[in-house]
């Protein structure tokens, strides 16, 4: 075909290129349906709207486009890439991802939820003395803010025990489970599933009052003050309390996630085993201190503080996969 002919080559019509067109060499491969109208399928030639076939029609990779049939080919790419119902993008091998792909929004709800959790963490604490600053130095304001926010804590601990403590387990529980997913992993600090962080937050959002009312109705029969009843103490929290609390952790984490019960609870038997021969390893030292060294109001404090790492290793393992290597 000559110069500016229309040649038809399947649903675009193509123009030869001229040298008044202008034509753009990078080229981006387009999406499957459109390498085989623009190749003939791999057949012998391009089919005609007659039935017949234009052998000389065929593009090859290396062939020159022009922009109106580059405009054409991004708008077919759109098209065969949007992303469907389960939000995966099955059509581009994950190469064409539509322009809200699922990746694309993953990151910015989860980069929107970082912000927001310590931009508000953070403002909390810098205006624990606000309206109390004024006419402070920089380091008079650096050297009161952690001691006052100590002090706000102890109050609304005395004032709302059970509040201030779940409080504290939600907190732990997110943080935990997003460093499972990330720094644990050496992911990327967006590379993770949100949904699966909230539903830790409110898995320890239940078990706030819960570990409360546990420590208070340990120190009611086990009073520390007498020195044997600290043995006691950690002997109950390493068998009975342990296995109730791991257990209820995994059948929620795998009911909440969609798992029937019937299987979460299979899967609870076989995995409880494991998670107390580490959790074996981990907790008696932690608790030889928690008896000894730490006041009866702190303990969950403490507790919650430890709990940073092993929420994060109960997530790993609540996910099937390997320490370190996934959610638990």
């Amino acid at each position: 075909a000559g110069a500016g002919a229309v040649v038809a080559t399947g649903p675009f019509p193509r123009v030869a290129p001229a040298p008044a067109v202008r034509s753009c060499h990078r080229r981006r491969r387009p999406a499957p349906s459109v390498a085989l109208n623009l190749a003939g399928g791999g057949g012998g030639g391009v089919p005609n709207g007659d039935g017949s076939s234009d052998a000389a029609a065929i593009r090859t990779p290396n062939d020159v486009f022009t922009e109106v049939e580059l405009n054409e080919i991004r708008a077919e790419i759109i098209r065969e890439c949007s992303v469907d119902d389960d939000g995966d993008d099955e059509n581009c091998d994950g190469e064409y991802d539509g322009p809200l792909g699922s990746l694309l929004r993953s990151k910015l709800l989860n980069a929107l939820l970082l912000v927001f959790s310590f931009g508000f963490a953070f403002y909390t604490l810098v205006n624990v003395d606000a309206g109390m600053t004024r006419g402070w130095s920089q380091q008079e304001i650096a050297m009161r803010v952690p001691m006052d926010a100590w002090s706000t804590y102890e109050n609304s601990l005395a004032a709302k025990p059970v509040f201030t403590k779940t409080v504290i387990n939600v907190v732990i529980y997110l943080l935990g489970d997003w460093l499972s997913q990330t720094v644990f992993r050496g992911a990327d600090v967006l590379d993770f599933d949100a949904a699966r962080t909230l539903r830790n937050g409110f898995i320890g959002m239940c078990f706030g009052p819960l570990v409360h009312e546990y420590y208070e109705f340990s120190d009611r029969i086990l009073p520390v003050d007498v020195g044997v009843n600290r043995i006691y103490k950690i002997f109950m929290d390493q068998t009975i309390y342990l296995v109730v609390k791991c257990s209820i952790y995994l059948m929620a984490v795998q009911t909440l996630s969609g798992t029937r019960a019937k299987e979460a609870w299979d899967n609870t038997r076989g995995r409880i085993a494991d998670i107390m021969f580490t959790a074996w390893k981990f907790w008696p030292l932690v608790h030889c201190v928690t008896y000894t060294v730490i006041p009866a109001p702190h303990r969950v404090l403490w507790v919650n503080s430890v709990d940073l790492i092993w929420n994060a290793i109960l997530a790993t393992k609540a996910s099937g996969e390997p320490d370190g290597d996934g959610e638990g």
